[in-house]
């Protein structure tokens, strides 16, 4: 999953079954990152909670899947990031998730 397109970063996903046709998504590891600006978010992997659930996915009966998304809980600053514009699929959906 793409978070962020100033620094490339790509994550991997730990995927729970919640329902039929729901499911919890966790935060498991940084697949890639390249860093081309020091100032703007990265990820430090041991900084992120692997416990907590970033998002869910939503399978609906028309073929579409609706992604309602957290965001990555920093557990050293304690806070929620890569929300909002920051998450790249909504950055590029016009704040849309579906």
């Amino acid at each position: 999953m793409s978070l962020y397109d100033f620094n490339a970063i790509y994550i991997n996903l730990k995927v729970e079954k919640l329902s039929k046709n729901e499911y919890l998504l966790k935060y498991a590891s940084v697949s890639s990152q390249e860093n081309y600006y020091d100032d703007r978010l990265k990820i430090i992997d041991e900084e992120i909670s692997k416990d907590r659930v970033i998002g869910k996915l939503i399978l609906q009966k028309n073929g579409k899947a609706e992604l309602q998304w957290i965001g990555l809980y920093n557990m050293k600053k304690q806070k929620l990031e890569f929300v909002g514009n920051d998450f790249l699929l909504i950055k590029e959906n016009g704040g849309k998730t579906l």
